[in-house]
């Protein structure tokens, strides 16, 4: 069956913050660090690495 749009968002989602929060590791940042680096608020980089949040 083929996934629906909002399905294929989603998992796009959860691959990009997948993928974010490896590089962050790997470069040896805080998300407090990233976000002054990408001129985020701290919240908007936890919760763009941390996708789905925890519920």
């Amino acid at each position: 069956m083929p996934r629906s749009p909002s399905s294929s968002a989603q998992a796009a989602r959860e691959a990009i913050a997948r993928r974010l929060r490896e590089l962050r590791k790997r470069a040896g940042l805080t998300v407090t660090e990233l976000a002054g680096r990408c001129g985020w608020h701290h919240a908007t980089a936890w919760c763009r690495s941390n996708w789905p949040p925890p519920e």
